[in-house]
């Protein structure tokens, strides 16, 4: 007859991200409704992938949609970048001019960017 005993499993502590806060207007990145999946991404990786692991340099901001609408894409395309705009079901991106309505977008408090 075997014989057991409970052993706990070691954890280990580690950081989480609470909230994200968009570095040009302070508000938080996150939406408080429940369908409005607003997500801004600006990140670059740069350097080099090895089967023994990613080395590469991480750069990005945060940003909320509102300024990322409103700042961020117009800056682009002055620069001269193109614009691509695809619905999330789509496969390839189509070039669009993007549809600014700064009105639409506002954080949980209803706080403009400055």
């Amino acid at each position: 007859m075997k014989f057991y005993k409970i052993v706990p499993k070691h954890v280990e502590e580690h950081k989480v991200s609470t909230r994200t806060r968009c570095d040009r207007c302070g508000n938080n990145v996150e939406q408080a409704d429940t369908w409005n999946r607003d997500e801004v991404e600006i990140v670059a990786r740069l350097g080099d992938v090895f089967p023994e692991g990613d080395f590469r340099k991480v750069h990005g901001v945060d940003a909320c949609a509102k300024c990322f609408l409103v700042h961020v894409v117009p800056a682009l395309a002055a620069l001269g970048f193109k614009w691509r705009t695809w619905d999330s079901e789509e496969d390839e991106p189509r070039e669009i001019e993007p549809r600014l309505d700064p009105g639409e977008l506002t954080d949980e408090q209803g706080r403009k960017c400055r």
